[in-house]
């Protein structure tokens, strides 16, 4: 049984990029710490202040074109948008739709699903149908 990645993603606080890496919380600042060690060992880690609110953990899972599925992305079916979170009373990931209802697991859905964007870049992608 292979091991599970767990990894998260967040928004710069200063540039607004993406930042994808162990998340760390330490005296009222978010982190996001990017793993440079596993790209070579004289590579130093880079921790990033992230925006809190817009970080979300990879769902270990990959849309039909391959890209990761982190929380927070909207994925689209070919007809309609969702958006992914985790559901804590089912204890799994799962997609909510534009009336903020859970749908249905996210699990093997994935591999039939592309991500369309994400609700703090493009929340208006959720609203729309």
């Amino acid at each position: 049984m292979g091991l599970r990645t767990i990894k998260f993603r967040g928004k710069s606080a200063d540039n607004g990029k993406w930042i994808t890496g162990y998340y760390y919380h330490e005296c009222g600042n978010t982190y996001i710490v990017e793993d440079r060690q596993s790209l070579s060992e004289t590579s130093r880690n880079v921790p990033y202040v992230v925006i809190p609110e817009t970080v979300g953990q990879f769902t270990g899972l990959l849309d039909k074109n391959g890209k990761e599925i982190y929380e927070g992305d909207i994925l689209n079916n070919g007809q309609r948008n969702y958006f992914v979170c985790w559901n804590s009373e089912r204890g799994a990931w799962w997609l909510k739709n534009k009336d903020l209802i859970y749908t249905t697991p996210l699990g093997f859905l994935s591999i039939e699903l592309f991500v369309v964007g994400n609700i703090y870049d493009n929340p208006d992608l959720i609203k729309e149908e």
